[in-house]
């Protein structure tokens, strides 16, 4: 939600974030997506674990990232030099193409309060079977 500019700065955008912040980003809102991104943020620690992937995650409130690196980034800089773009585009469309979307320039993935443990879940094992396919190709 941008407060500036042509666009926001109108009585119908001002309404609309007034009931977005007083209904929809409540209290219990925050609790069930900060729970969602640890069961998600959890079980991708463990896919990358499992198949010994020197990947690190960054957790920040209802979102986590990926970062090709063993060790979190300490700046967007060294973030940007560990970047694999034929990577990130590969598992992007592995995981579109069994219908599972994340943000589409890097590997960003937050949890809506909407989202079920089903969901999770889903998002979890979409990244497992990818990592299983690229640990095997690997290993050749």
């Amino acid at each position: 939600m941008g407060i500036s500019g042509t666009l926001s700065g109108n009585a119908f955008a001002i309404a609309a974030m007034r009931v977005t912040l007083e209904k929809v980003a409540t209290p219990e809102a925050f609790e069930k997506m900060f729970a969602g991104q640890e069961r998600l943020s959890d079980g991708l620690d463990a896919i990358l674990e499992k198949y010994n992937i020197p990947w690190s995650l960054t957790r920040s409130g209802a979102r986590c990232e990926l970062q090709f690196m063993p060790t979190l980034p300490k700046n967007g800089s060294e973030a940007k030099d560990h970047f694999d773009w034929q990577l990130m585009y590969y598992t992007h469309v592995y995981l579109a193409n069994r219908g599972i979307l994340i943000t589409p320039f890097h590997n960003m993935m937050l949890v809506p309060p909407v989202a079920s443990d089903a969901d999770i879940d889903c998002l979890i094992q979409g990244w497992d079977d990818c990592l299983a396919e690229l640990a095997e190709l690997a290993k050749q």
